[in-house]
């Protein structure tokens, strides 16, 4: 290190390239800070009027102890998140305050503040502000006003802000992995609609559809909404249904037209029926009743119980010309009568 009037000047030796490099800064050395000097004749080198024997080196071992540097700890209060602190529609938002151990620091350029909303229709980033920048942010979420940076709560969710801090070293350098710590707060309306899927909902049980019996009826009627904020009016002019085919995917939506919902069943198989109801915030529920579709093959089977020791179960497919009877244990007597079609 030299110093010539109030001035410092770090001088460095590259030991891959030979070279002489003098920097105006105690941090590495790039293009921008400093310059590669000219080597005279004998070895020597000058810069600002500051002349420089040939350097020589011998390369003694050195011992020397690095010291620790922990992930910083986040120190930001809690309390500054309470919704009770909330006025005139926003909430003060605290830059990162936190403690490092070791001969370390915490490093602004490199630690930021992510806040987003969770609502109805999904999770969003509003901002993502790197701590030493606080005063360039402007948005129609988060600004900077009066030294002081403030989010503007303008949609029913819950707000999450995280805060990132990393440490840095003596010479500005990123060491020690970054820590990270997210406070929430809980904005108007943040419950779901309620779906309550009454009897006759489906008009026939949910195991009796075959490619014969194959036309679903759904009842409207028997639907119920339920919400904290929105009204059932609100509600019912605001769901869907959805039939889709477990097993081709093949769906059809409808939405609000009518009080009962007819479709033709053409595949065996399982189908789902999605009901889907959005509140006014945004907030969507969904339920899901489950039908099952026998082909002809298996609907044409009928099980009886029968007076003594056996249950009989007479198949009246005829195969070959041939009926076919299968004798089953008393066990499963429990049975008792059913019919799968």
């Amino acid at each position: 290190v030299y110093v010539k009037d109030g001035k410092d000047y770090f001088v460095y030796y590259d030991m891959m390239t030979g070279k002489i490099i003098v920097s105006t800064s105690l941090q590495k050395p790039t293009t921008a800070n400093s310059i590669v000097l000219t080597e005279n004749t004998d070895g020597s080198v000058e810069f600002d009027g500051i002349k420089l024997d040939k350097f020589t080196f011998k390369r003694d071992p050195q011992t020397f102890k690095v010291s620790e540097i922990s992930s910083p700890v986040i120190t930001v209060d809690e309390d500054y998140f309470s919704i009770s602190n909330v006025k005139d529609g926003k909430i003060e938002i605290p830059n990162i305050s936190a403690t490092v151990e070791g001969k370390g620091s915490l490093d602004f350029s490199n630690s930021k503040i992510e806040i987003s909303v969770a609502r109805g229709v999904g999770t969003t980033i509003l901002q993502t502000i790197n701590c030493d920048k606080l005063e360039d942010v402007s948005s129609d979420h988060v600004k900077y006003e009066n030294g002081k940076l403030y989010l503007y709560l303008k949609f029913d969710g819950t707000y999450s802000i995280k805060y990132t801090a990393q440490a840095q070293n003596a010479i500005g350098e990123p060491v020690a992995d970054p820590s990270t710590k997210t406070f929430t707060i809980a904005n108007g309306d943040i419950k779901k609609p309620k779906i309550t899927v009454n009897d006759g909902f489906l008009n026939r049980g949910a195991e009796e559809y075959s490619l014969t019996n194959n036309d679903l009826v759904l009842n409207v009627s028997a639907l119920e909404f339920e919400d904290n904020e929105s009204s059932v009016e609100y509600l019912k002019s605001h769901y869907s249904i959805t039939v889709r085919n477990s097993t081709t995917n093949n769906e059809v939506t409808r939405t609000g037209e009518g009080d009962t919902y007819n479709y033709t069943l053409t595949t065996a198989g399982e189908y789902e029926i999605i009901i889907s109801v959005t509140d006014v915030a945004g907030w969507t529920t969904e339920r899901t009743v489950t039908i099952k579709v026998m082909s002809d093959e298996q609907s044409n089977v009928e099980v009886y119980k029968v007076v003594g020791t056996v249950l009989i179960v007479v198949s009246v497919v005829v195969l070959a010309g041939v009926v076919t009877y299968f004798i089953v244990s008393k066990v499963k007597q429990d049975k008792k009568t059913k019919k799968t079609k």
